[in-house]
């Protein structure tokens, strides 16, 4: 992964968003912003295989073709490698950015905490995500995702 903007320079609440130019796994360019006018969701997830983020991810992708009607295209960035995320990409419709080492979380303010799992409905969504990923016996990552995640299991949360 590699943005044309300074790594040290923190995003602060009413900054302008800078121009990123990231490589999905898949060896497609991805601007941000888009250079064609789409909006862009910008998803910063936890790891590969994430209970929470494969549920989140899975009504993304149940509403793409709508959400792509409205001119919105999704990128989804994890704290992953490209192998580690290369296992789901044939799931999921939007590009995919491996940050194994966070330069992008770190750049947008976004870092990691115990928090983010104790809160209420980061529990409910990860027992949500487990029963899915049991239920449906689809899964390629098994029901609690890989034991050691890359960049470890904690999820994000905005700098204060």
């Amino acid at each position: 992964m590699e943005a044309t903007s300074r790594k040290d320079d923190k995003a602060h609440v009413g900054d302008t968003f800078p121009t990123l130019e990231l490589a999905a796994i898949s060896g497609q360019r991805v601007t941000i912003p888009d250079p064609d006018g789409d909006y862009v969701h910008l998803q910063l997830r936890r790891f590969a295989g994430c209970p929470i983020c494969n549920l989140h991810l899975s009504t993304i992708v149940t509403r793409h073709d709508e959400i792509r009607s409205h001119g919105i295209r999704e990128v989804v960035v994890f704290h992953s490698t490209a192998k580690e995320l290369a296992k789901h990409e044939a799931e999921l419709p939007f590009p995919l950015i491996a940050d194994p080492n966070r330069e992008l979380y770190q750049r947008l303010g976004v870092e990691r905490g115990a928090g983010s799992l104790l809160r209420g409905r980061a529990l409910r969504a990860a027992m949500a995500g487990e029963v899915a990923a049991f239920g449906s016996g689809t899964t390629k990552r098994g029901v609690l995702g890989p034991v050691k995640p890359t960049g470890g299991r904690f999820g994000c949360r905005p700098i204060s």
